[in-house]
């Protein structure tokens, strides 16, 4: 039996909004709060999620690709 895609997509950029509420002040005063807010958006952007009929695949990683 092959394997098939059922569903394929990442995680909603919304599991940060507490991130970004606390980093709110920082990035006014300094660029701190900015790489921070930075950082976590590009942690949800690049982690995909993968779900097929035999496994469910998750990727996460900026630098470097992690499967599971």
């Amino acid at each position: 039996m092959s394997e098939k895609v059922i569903w394929e997509g990442t995680p909603s950029q919304k599991l940060n909004f507490f991130s970004y509420l606390f980093w709110l002040l920082p990035i006014l005063w300094m660029g701190l709060g900015l790489l921070v807010s930075l950082w976590k958006y590009l942690q949800i952007k690049t982690w995909k999620i993968k779900i097929t009929n035999q496994r469910i695949i998750e990727e996460k990683g900026i630098f470097s690709k992690n499967d599971k």
